[in-house]
């Protein structure tokens, strides 16, 4: 069964950090070198750490990975929470923004061109 799980990437900041990255980077089944999407991303004011973030753009670049959904998932604390694998069928109602919901949808129908799911 096909599985959709929100990856979100940071610079690493301490060598640990970057040995972490690279073990989990070597974990996945990176499918080519070509970007499977590129958009620029509204990421509307929000408080982050206590700290207002105004309004500002993400670049986003997704290719396709292949990864074992029974591996255990790491939760970066301060970069994101509840991690985990969700069915496909379930990935509207579990997006908590309403404006991606369309870019989840083109990315599964090109990682579908590309692996024939």
């Amino acid at each position: 069964m096909p599985y959709l799980s929100q990856i979100k990437s940071y610079e690493p900041r301490t060598d640990q950090e970057k040995s972490d990255q690279y073990i989990i980077l070597n974990q996945i089944d990176k499918k080519g070198d070509d970007i499977l999407s590129l958009d620029i991303l509204t990421v509307l004011g929000h408080y982050k750490r206590g700290e207002y973030v105004s309004t500002h753009l993400h670049l986003s670049a997704a290719y396709v990975l292949i990864a074992d959904e029974n591996d255990a998932l790491t939760i970066k604390h301060d970069e994101n929470s509840d991690v985990k694998w969700i069915p496909l069928k379930d990935m509207d109602a579990m997006s908590n923004e309403a404006e991606i919901i369309p870019v989840y949808h083109k990315l599964v129908e090109r990682a579908r061109e590309i692996l024939i799911l």
